[in-house]
């Protein structure tokens, strides 16, 4: 039980007991070269690993990589040379290791459906902590990768506000996906997806060979390399709306038995959504101090983190069949955080950190303690299959 008592009701349960995973994935990428690779990836398994165990050390890289950039790049001024100070480089040996350990991520999050498949222990609680690890995750991969651009430098770098809005547009483009699967009960994998995975680690691989000066460059008239990155990440969002429009409304003229929500219920799930992403541009920019530019790392993450817990609320109001959530109890300490440091500017920073640690808190709260009572109701061990004997 959570500090907040049980997240899960009885209905909850109750919904996932009658769960179907459905999901479809037409990505060429996918069905000629990512798919067959894990296929085999996953026979070196034995079979007494828990698939959830996957999921988690996959997890456990990709924040490896958070911990070794924020280690030596906390403040992203480690390519900078336009302040009169001289910041030491990133170990190349860390780019290495960033490299491997994404790829063993990506390839982790690939393979635990099929472990547990092959083992004959998919549940729902399998797709939720496999999804809820995504939903922190996707922001990871702005936030480390800005680490080889920084900011600063006025030939190729860019600013805290260059890495904000891309960090957004992923978040939304996560959440879109989501939305989808919530209308229409199918998961639709999107094809940038896998492109986007494998582009990181090779990114990673390049900046180890040929260093951090292989992004430093601008293209015809002078546009960053930074700023190019920024909106590849917007359009990439923006490109992906009509293929989810055109799903949903497939799925509202197809002769089917799935549900089909009317359009208020359909869009709720917009709304604790667009709620945190209002009041985290509200701070950002009426911020008196520049909290962006201040801490840009713990901010992002935080963010991040935020959107994890609406994230898994919708999934697991669609999983369970119940309607989403119209607010995010996270949403209080965070609009309070906001109106205090506009009210006091000069604990604006003190201000900040309260908030952090509470939504951070808050979100390990949930997440342990959903595992905990979806373990409780399956009588399953979340890391491994040994048979619970109550």
């Amino acid at each position: 039980m959570g500090l907040a008592g049980p997240y899960l009701t009885p209905a909850h349960l109750k919904g996932f007991d009658s769960y179907k995973y459905s999901a479809v994935d037409t990505s060429p990428l996918s069905k000629y070269v990512t798919h067959p690779f894990w296929n085999a990836v996953v026979e070196l398994f034995p079979k007494w690993v828990a698939p959830n165990l996957i999921t988690f050390s996959g997890g456990l890289l990709l924040m490896a990589i958070l911990f070794m950039l924020g280690y030596y790049d906390w403040d992203y001024y480690t390519t900078s040379n336009d302040l009169g100070l001289v910041f030491p480089p990133i170990p190349s040996i860390v780019w290495l290791l960033s490299a491997i350990f994404h790829f063993t991520a990506h390839t982790l999050d690939g393979i635990d459906g099929k472990q547990a498949r092959r083992t004959g222990s998919s549940t729902p609680l399998g797709e939720l902590f496999d999804h809820g690890i995504d939903s922190v995750a996707c922001i990871l991969l702005p936030v480390c990768l800005m680490s080889m651009f920084g900011r600063g430098n006025l030939q190729w770098g860019g600013t805290t506000y260059d890495a904000f809005f891309p960090c957004m547009a992923v978040l939304a483009g996560f959440y879109l996906s989501h939305w989808e699967k919530y209308v229409t009960g199918v998961l639709y994998l999107p094809w940038i997806y896998d492109i986007v995975q494998l582009g990181c680690a090779l990114a990673y691989l390049m900046t180890y060979l040929y260093g951090v000066e292989l992004w430093h460059f601008s293209v015809p008239p002078g546009i960053k390399s930074a700023v190019v990155v920024k909106w590849l990440l917007i359009v990439g969002f923006f490109g992906s709306i009509p293929m989810t429009l055109w799903n949903i409304y497939d799925h509202y003229n197809a002769e089917s038995g799935r549900r089909k929500l009317g359009l208020l219920a359909a869009l709720e799930p917009w709304s604790p959504f667009l709620m945190m992403s209002t009041l985290w541009t509200v701070w950002v920019f009426a911020s008196p101090t520049e909290i962006l530019e201040r801490e840009p790392r713990l901010l992002l993450i935080t963010i991040g983190v935020n959107f994890s817990n609406i994230t898994c609320r919708l999934i697991i109001a669609q999983m369970s069949s119940h309607r989403s959530d119209l607010f995010n109890m996270l949403l209080v300490p965070l609009s309070l955080g906001v109106c205090l440091s506009i009210c006091f500017p000069s604990y604006e920073l003190v201000i900040f950190y309260v908030v952090c640690i509470i939504i951070n808190l808050a979100q390990l709260d949930y997440a342990v303690s959903v595992v905990n009572e979806l373990c409780d109701h399956f009588k399953i061990y979340c890391f491994s299959l040994v048979k619970r004997s109550d």
